[in-house]
C-alpha cells in the first residue's frame, strides 16, 4: 500500500457522471433512501480509477484490471455497530478507490470501519438544504476527525505504517495501530502477498550478488 495523489493531480475535478448523479444523491442523503444508490454510477468511473491506480489494487497493489469500486467508507452499514452507513458518501469521488475482491469482500475489508475518534452517523447540510459538499471530503472534517484506523491512500503516507520482514510478512509500525489494524482489515499477509514480497526481495539480492560476482571475478 502506497500513497497516491494523482487523483488530485490528474482528476481534481469530480468526473461528470458523479455531478450527473447529484441530484439522486441529494435525495439519497435527504431520505436514506440505499435502494437509490446505482452501480451504474461506479462502473462510469472505473477507467478513469484504474488509470489513476496503474491498473493496482489501493490496499495490497496488485494487478487488477476490473477491480471492485471500493467504498472507503461502507455505503450501507458498518460491521460490529449499530450504524446505517455512509450512504451519503455513495457517489463522493475521495471515497471511492479501487480494490481487488480479496481485499474488498470478506474475509477482506467488506464493511470494516472502525475509528480512533468520533464517529460520524449522518450527513452535514448546508442553510440552503443542499447536502455540504466539502464535508463529504475524506480529508476535511467531520470525516478526518474519525481518525479512522483504516488508512487512506490518498491521505496517509503509507509507508511510515508499516514494516516489511524478508520472508515477505508485514506489520504496523505507527503508536496508534493504524497499520497494524489495516493489515488485519485487508488480509494483507494472505499467502499469495507475502510469497510475491518474497519472491521481489529475493530476485533484488539475486540481482545483487551477480553484480558482485562479476565485480570480483573481473
Amino acid at each position: 500500500m502506497i500513497f497516491n495523489d494523482r487523483k488530485s493531480q490528474l482528476y481534481p475535478t469530480t468526473p461528470q457522471s458523479l455531478l450527473d448523479a447529484k441530484s439522486d444523491l441529494q435525495k439519497i442523503a435527504e431520505d436514506c433512501d440505499k435502494e437509490l444508490i446505482k452501480d451504474a454510477v461506479y462502473k462510469s468511473v472505473r477507467e478513469t480509477i484504474c488509470t489513476i491506480y496503474h491498473d493496482k489494487c489501493a490496499y495490497c497493489e496488485t494487478k487488477e484490471f476490473k477491480p471492485d469500486i471500493e467504498h472507503y467508507r461502507p455505503k450501507k452499514g458498518v460491521r460490529g455497530i449499530t450504524h446505517p452507513g455512509y450512504y451519503w458518501l455513495c457517489y463522493e469521488w475521495s471515497n471511492l478507490i479501487p480494490s481487488c475482491p480479496n481485499c474488498n469482500r470478506p474475509p477482506g475489508k467488506s464493511n470494516q470501519f472502525p475509528i480512533i475518534g468520533n464517529r460520524v452517523d449522518k450527513p452535514a447540510f448546508l442553510p440552503s438544504g443542499e447536502l455540504d459538499a466539502n464535508a463529504c471530503k475524506a480529508e476535511n472534517a467531520p470525516l478526518i476527525d474519525e481518525q479512522p484506523y483504516l488508512l487512506h491512500p490518498e491521505i496517509d503516507d503509507c509507508k511510515q505504517f508499516f514494516k516489511f520482514y524478508s520472508n515477505g510478512k508485514i506489520e504496523g509500525a505507527d503508536a496508534k495501530g493504524r497499520g497494524e489494524k489495516t493489515k488485519e482489515i485487508c488480509d494483507l499477509n494472505r499467502d499469495n502477498l507475502c510469497y510475491r514480497r518474497q519472491k521481489l526481495l529475493d530476485d533484488q539480492v539475486e540481482a545483487i550478488e551477480r553484480v558482485l560476482k562479476l565485480f570480483l571475478d573481473d
